[in-house]
């Protein structure tokens, strides 16, 4: 039996996050039905961490286990041919038997795009999030200027509130 690790990049504007979800599409979901069409068998995927929905990934790491004779160099092209264009098979390799990338993950990096200027750019339009009424309380401080996640954390912001989820703009406390 193969392992083998996938290191794919996502737009999630169109998923209910990573993980399978009753009647939701996935990015697991669309991952298992292209290895699916691809291999003709049930393949559980395993993936580093899970990420809510509407959540881009530019590194995700999964894995799979399969007992096919496909060329590894095949593996990402043939992937690509059976997804839809949000999800994309940057590179994969086989890897020890035992491996697990959700336990065998040694970093994880997250990145919130706050955009804070007058006209969001187009080409980021989808990635970044501001935080909506220029006049919250929180606009006195350097953090409106600079965006620095930090800085809005310490104002009771987390990065689901900062990155404009649930953000209710007004005066902590």
């Amino acid at each position: 039996m193969r392992n083998i690790k996938l290191t794919l990049q996502y737009d999630g504007t169109n998923f209910s996050g990573f993980e399978l979800q009753p009647k939701q599409r996935t990015v697991r979901g669309e991952l298992e039905k292209a290895l699916f069409n691809l291999f003709k068998k049930k393949i559980k995927v395993i993936g580093v961490s899970r990420t809510d929905a509407k959540v881009h990934a530019l590194d995700q790491v999964v894995n799979f286990h399969f007992d096919g004779t496909i060329k590894l160099k095949q593996i990402p092209a043939a992937l690509n041919s059976c997804l839809p264009y949000e999800i994309r098979i940057l590179t994969a390799e086989e890897v020890a038997s035992d491996y697990n990338s959700r336990y065998m993950a040694k970093s994880k990096k997250y990145e919130y795009l706050i955009f804070n200027g007058d006209q969001r750019p187009p080409a980021r339009g989808g990635l970044t999030r501001r935080p909506p009424n220029p006049s919250c309380s929180i606009g006195r401080c350097r953090c409106r200027k600079t965006g620095r996640l930090s800085c809005l954390i310490a104002h009771g912001l987390s990065p689901d509130r900062a990155a404009g989820r649930d953000y209710d703009h007004r005066a902590p406390g």
